[in-house]
């Protein structure tokens, strides 16, 4: 078949998916029930303590209480390279 035979019958060329690459992630840790959020590469963004409600960024600063992980994960997924936490340093 040639190619003006497959786009008569409406073959569409085949564009290659980008690679989105990692994605960022919640662990949760069993020994204490901690649930870590993490970026494609792996750093820790923030993490959730159930036992005391309160989310963390990396370095212990309170983001807030109650777990705000999904809506950091949001965030880094929109935003590849940043920092959702807040500050860096």
């Amino acid at each position: 078949m040639t190619l003006s035979e497959r786009a008569k019958i409406g073959f569409k060329k085949k564009e290659p998916k980008s690679d989105p690459g990692p994605q960022p992630r919640l662990i949760q840790r069993t020994s204490d029930g901690v649930i870590e959020a993490r970026d494609g590469q792996g750093r820790l963004l923030a993490h959730f303590n159930p036992k005391t409600n309160e989310t963390r960024d990396p370095r212990g600063d309170l983001i807030g209480m109650g777990n705000r992980l999904p809506r950091l994960l949001q965030q880094a997924a929109k935003a590849p390279g940043s920092h959702p936490g807040g500050r860096q340093g």
